[in-house]
């Protein structure tokens, strides 16, 4: 009985998970190498975005920037979790970080709006951009632009009466918008310039 007990103890318990999302966050909880979770988490968010494990990824992801002092990248990640609206399990605590991020940066009037509910959503301007995808559905078109987000680019959507386009920024030259563009291919991503949309 006494070495039944023993074995029993030393055997991991395997835990069930029901969805694929669940398992891969308990994995990357596990990793004690934080980039090494990160990358799992940005795989959450990214492919299941619209499970709870999604926002409480980007809420690690964003909370790493907050410890590494990368405030600006932090506020933005804690933002990709607002946007989500009350529907999220964490919304509130979100933007309570959120917050603390801009104060910190000193930019009282995003902190401000940030505290008040309000959407802090801007779109780049400038007179070109980068045009990373163009989809009928808007599922593909949210998950090109959480990818790109994820990798603190500043992305956006616009929609044409066929269309769902996904851009990277706002340039006042092409060549600001070429650099851009080279790195994004360097990550694996295709694009091309063309003039910001009206």
């Amino acid at each position: 009985m006494i070495i039944l007990l023993l074995f029993s103890t030393c055997v991991p318990v395997k835990t069930a998970f029901k969805t694929p999302a669940e398992s891969l966050y308990y994995r990357a909880i596990q990793i004690t190498e934080p980039l090494k979770a990160i990358k799992i988490y940005r795989d959450i968010a990214v492919k299941y975005s619209d499970t709870p494990q999604a926002d409480s990824s980007l809420f690690r992801i964003a909370m790493f920037y907050y410890i590494q002092k990368d405030y600006r990248q932090a506020a933005t990640t804690f933002k990709n979790i607002i946007k989500r609206g009350e529907k999220s399990p964490i919304y509130e605590r979100a933007g309570y970080w959120a917050w603390k991020c801009y104060r910190i940066l000193g930019e009282k009037k995003l902190a401000e709006q940030v505290k008040k509910g309000e959407q802090t959503k801007t779109t780049p301007r400038g007179k070109y951009t980068i045009q990373m995808g163009a989809f009928k559905d808007m599922r593909w078109a949210e998950n090109m632009y959480q990818r790109l987000k994820l990798l603190g680019y500043d992305a956006f959507i616009k929609k044409s009466p066929t269309l769902i386009k996904v851009y990277v920024g706002g340039f006042s030259t092409r060549d600001e918008a070429k650099d851009v563009l080279n790195e994004l291919k360097n990550k694996g991503f295709e694009g091309f310039i063309t003039r910001f949309p009206r």
